[in-house]
């Protein structure tokens, strides 16, 4: 079943030995129903109770399992680790309408950026997000592309799909300037190129002085690196990465081109980590989305609103604004249910109509009224 991928890589034997960081748990899932769709989503809760579990921590929206016994609370906590095998052990296949799994799952806690196997699990189970690198790059003023090929390749290793190169040889660096500080440029972009995380910024090579060593010329050069992890469907930051570099070289490019590459270089883990981590966190956790909801009269906002809060994984929810029949919705979603909060959202309020959907965001508009 292609969707066992969600949260799982898959080995073809187990191994017998495990690492110090590895360990055996078990895990239960729960959801109403029977077939595939309960099925994906009993599983999902399987694996992240074997997470909970594995850290002692166990982690809901509404309630909670411990011991077997229902706990009504609201704990939010960051479930470390993630599931690198599993089998499933016990799978009533929906008897009595509730559909119901337990699993054996080695849970894998150590450091996620450097297994590209966990970060294709967290990568999956964000809707393999699509990657737009926007720099305004310049060496002695004048454009360049050194440190973006290197941050585009970096992100290439780490197994992320990236918007290819000639679909915004378009965009200047005024945009990349711009996008920084808005979200609707953000957003706008996101829609264009399908990318739903933009890196931008600006990378600057600065010669600082020349001299001679033997009769030969020696440039000097600072680079300065400012960036910026971009949600591009909330325009929320991500990670931020300020740093600078220096290199001397007899050939001025190179020089120039060391300089802010080693900037990136110095930098690069501790700014990649902190996108997993807050990826990892949204998958796991609580995700961070937003609702629009468009055509939306003012007597049905209220009871909209109202029969959100009763959605299925949606844990939190704030309007943020209402105007010309156009409401905007932030959302806390449980990690789990994230990817098919639209089909919650469309079975508790039929009258809304899907209009477009990405990793962290989702637009309806409301087409009749409920009769």
């Amino acid at each position: 079943m292609n969707f066992l991928k969600m949260f799982v890589c898959f080995f073809l034997l187990l191994s017998p030995v495990f690492s110090e960081s590895s360990k055996m748990v078990e895990g239960i899932g729960m959801a109403p129903g029977s077939g595939e769709g309960p099925a994906k989503e009993a599983l999902a809760k399987a694996l992240r109770n074997a997470l909970e579990r594995s850290i002692g921590v166990m982690v809901s929206s509404e309630s909670l399992v411990k011991n077997f016994q229902l706990i009504e609370d609201h704990i939010y906590s960051n479930v470390q680790g993630y599931v690198k095998n599993y089998s499933i052990i016990e799978d009533n296949k929906g008897a009595d309408g509730l559909t119901r799994i337990k699993v054996l799952a080695e849970v894998e806690k150590s450091q996620l950026e450097n297994d590209l196997k966990g970060i294709k699990v967290i990568l999956e189970a964000k809707g393999n997000p699509k990657t737009l690198i926007l720099i305004d790059e310049t060496i002695d003023g004048e454009p360049a592309s050194v440190v973006s090929t290197e941050i585009e390749n970096f992100f290439i290793s780490k197994t992320f799909p990236l918007v290819d190169k000639k679909q915004f040889d378009i965009i200047k660096s005024r945009d990349a300037k711009d996008v920084e500080n808005d979200p609707v440029k953000a957003k706008a972009l996101s829609t264009r190129y399908g990318a739903q995380l933009i890196i931008t910024g600006t990378a600057a090579a600065k010669l600082g002085g020349q001299r001679e060593a033997y009769g030969i010329p020696v440039f000097n050069y600072f680079g300065n690196l400012n960036l910026k992890a971009i949600n591009a469907d909330t325009g929320d930051i991500l990670a931020v990465l300020t740093q600078s570099g220096k290199s001397f070289n007899g050939n001025a490019i190179e020089a120039a081109s060391t300089a802010v590459v080693d900037a990136w270089k110095t930098g690069n883990e501790a700014f990649f980590t902190t996108i997993m981590e807050k990826f990892r966190s949204s998958v796991l956790n609580v995700s961070e989305m937003t609702l629009i909801i468009s055509k939306l009269v003012p007597q049905k906002r209220t009871d909209i609103l109202t029969r959100l809060k009763t959605v299925d994984g949606i844990m939190d929810l704030n309007e943020k604004s209402y105007s010309a029949g156009v409401c905007e919705i932030s959302l806390n979603v449980d990690g789990v249910l994230a990817k098919n909060i639209d089909e919650k959202i469309s079975s508790k309020i039929p009258e809304l109509m899907l209009v477009s959907k990405t990793p962290n965001r989702v637009d309806f508009e409301l087409t009749r009224s409920e009769k």
